[in-house]
C-alpha cells in the first residue's frame, strides 16, 4: 500500500487535508466520497523518510486516544446506537491519527469488510494482541464485552506509567538541581575566586588549579558545550527507540545483577495479564502463548511461551 496526500472540501464548505493509505488512487476517491468530502488534490508520497514520519507522529495513536477509542465504541454499541452515526459523532470530534483511524474505520465497514481489518491497517498503533482481541470478539458475538475488557487493560497500563512516572519525578528533579547548582558553581562562583586566588598568590593548589582551569575552559567553549549536549542526547533518543537500542537494554537489563530479577518479574506480571486478556476473550490457549511471546521483549519468557 501506498501513502497518499489529500485536500478536499467537506460539507460546510471548508477545505480538510490528510494522509491516507491505499492501493491506488481510485480507492482515495471512494473513501473521500462515502465521508461526502470532495476531493481536490490526490498525490502520491513517494520518500521513505516521509512514510516514517508520517507513521510515527501523524498517524500513531496514543494510549489515552485508544482508551477514548474503546470506551466509545463499546458504549456506541452498547446503547445500540446505530453504528455509522455514531462513529460520525466521533470523527467530528476527534482529530489527528485518530481521527484518521476513524475515517478508514467507517470506510472499511462500509465496504463490508471485518471490524478488526481496520485495526490491522493500524498496526503502528494497535499490537497484535490489541488486534487478537478485537478479532476473537468478533467472530465470537462478544466484541461488546472485548471493548470493555480492552479499555480496562488500557486504563490498567495507564495507571502503571503513571507510577512509574511518579516515582521518577522526585530523583529527576534532584539530578536536575544538582546540575543547576553545578553550572551555576562553574559558571559564575569560580570565575570570582579564580581573581581572588589571582590577587593572593600565582602558584594555587594543584586541584585548584585543575577546578579553575575546568571552569574557564567550560566559559570559554560554552556554545559548543551546549550543542554537543544537545547532539548526544538527541543521538541517544534515537539510538534506544531504534531496534537496536531496544536490544541493547533488553541485554544489559538481562546481565545486571538487580535488574534482571526486576526486569524478568515485571515481565512475568505483564505475560499471565496478556495470557488472561486473550483466553478470557475468547481466544485459544496457544493462540494466546504465541500472541504473548510475540509481545514480551524477554528473551527467555518469549522462548519458553514458544
Amino acid at each position: 500500500m501506498s501513502l497518499y496526500k489529500y485536500k478536499a472540501y467537506n460539507k460546510t464548505g471548508g477545505i480538510e487535508t490528510g494522509f491516507l493509505y491505499a492501493e491506488r488512487e481510485s480507492q482515495i476517491v471512494d473513501f473521500l466520497s462515502k465521508l461526502n468530502l470532495i476531493p481536490i488534490k490526490i498525490k502520491r508520497v513517494r520518500y521513505r523518510f516521509l512514510l516514517k514520519f508520517y507513521n510515527f507522529f501523524v498517524r500513531r495513536i496514543s494510549l489515552n486516544e485508544k482508551i477514548y477509542l474503546a470506551r466509545d465504541l463499546y458504549l456506541i454499541l452498547k446503547s445500540g446506537l446505530n453504528l455509522s452515526q455514531g462513529l460520525d459523532i466521533l470523527i467530528s470530534e476527534s482529530k489527528g491519527g485518530l481521527r484518521y483511524f476513524l475515517m478508514y474505520l467507517k470506510y472499511s465497514l462500509e465496504k463490508g469488510e471485518p471490524f478488526y481489518r481496520a485495526f490491522m491497517s493500524f498496526s503502528e498503533s494497535f499490537s497484535a494482541i490489541e488486534i487478537e482481541m478485537i478479532r476473537a470478539g468478533e467472530v465470537a458475538g462478544t466484541l461488546q464485552k472485548n471493548l470493555l475488557r480492552w479499555a480496562e487493560n488500557l486504563e490498567r497500563t495507564r495507571d502503571v506509567r503513571r507510577e512509574v512516572v511518579s516515582d521518577l519525578i522526585y530523583p529527576i528533579i534532584v539530578l536536575g538541581m544538582a546540575f543547576g547548582v553545578f553550572g551555576f558553581l562553574i559558571l559564575f562562583v569560580l570565575p570570582r575566586i579564580a581573581q581572588l586566588l589571582e590577587q593572593l598568590t600565582q602558584q594555587p593548589p594543584f586541584l585548584t588549579r585543575v577546578i579553575l582551569d575546568f571552569s574557564s575552559f567550560v566559559r570559554s567553549n560554552l556554545t559548543i558545550i551546549i550543542y554537543s549536549i544537545i547532539f548526544i542526547i538527541s543521538a541517544l533518543s534515537i539510538f534506544f527507540v531504534s531496534k537496536i537500542g531496544k536490544k541493547f537494554i533488553r541485554n544489559l537489563l538481562i546481565r545486571l545483577p538487580i535488574f534482571k530479577t526486576m526486569y524478568l518479574y515485571l515481565s512475568l506480571s505483564d505475560s499471565l495479564f496478556i495470557i488472561q486478556s486473550l483466553t478470557e476473550s475468547g481466544v485459544h490457549l496457544t493462540d494466546a502463548f504465541r500472541l504473548t511471546a510475540n509481545a514480551i521483549s524477554h528473551p527467555h519468557l518469549k522462548e519458553a511461551f514458544l
